[in-house]
Parts: C-alpha cells; sequence; structure tokens
C-alpha cells in the first residue's frame, strides 16, 4: 500500500512537471526530450527564484546608496 502511494505521488509530481514545460513554452533548458520536460520546469523555476532575490538585494543596496545620495545632496545645499 505505502509503495503504490509513492509511486502515485511520483507520477502526479512527473506529470505536473511535464504539464508546466507544456503550458509555459518559454521554459528551455540544457535538456531535451522527456529528461528535459521533467528536470528544465525545475531548473527555470530555480533560476527565477535566485534571480527574484538576487535582484531584490541589488534593489535593496542600490535604494540604500540613493537615500546617502540625497542625504550628502542636501547638506550640501543647506551649505550653500
Amino acid at each position: 500500500m505505502f509503495k503504490r502511494k509513492v509511486l502515485l505521488s511520483i507520477f502526479i509530481v512527473l506529470l505536473a512537471l511535464i504539464v508546466i514545460q507544456f503550458k509555459n513554452p518559454k521554459i528551455t533548458g540544457p535538456y531535451r526530450g522527456l529528461l528535459g520536460n521533467i528536470i528544465n520546469p525545475v531548473l527555470y523555476i530555480y533560476s527565477n527564484a535566485e534571480n527574484s532575490i538576487l535582484n531584490f538585494f541589488d534593489n535593496y543596496i542600490l535604494l540604500i546608496n540613493i537615500k546617502k545620495e540625497i542625504s550628502l545632496l542636501l547638506n550640501s545645499i543647506n551649505d550653500i
């Protein structure tokens, strides 16, 4: 009974990955065929998550630098 549930779960996950691959034609990756249908969506989601996190930190650092620059500019305006 336990084996059957595990096999069914694996089958459902694989089927979901294949459906994700067909629904989003922008998903490309290094693998083709059935292996690509299984692995490429996972790689796509991983790289998007990684890029989102990196962009968040880049934008946060940029925001901090702009805040410092505005502060310096206001000080120089006040000095004039």
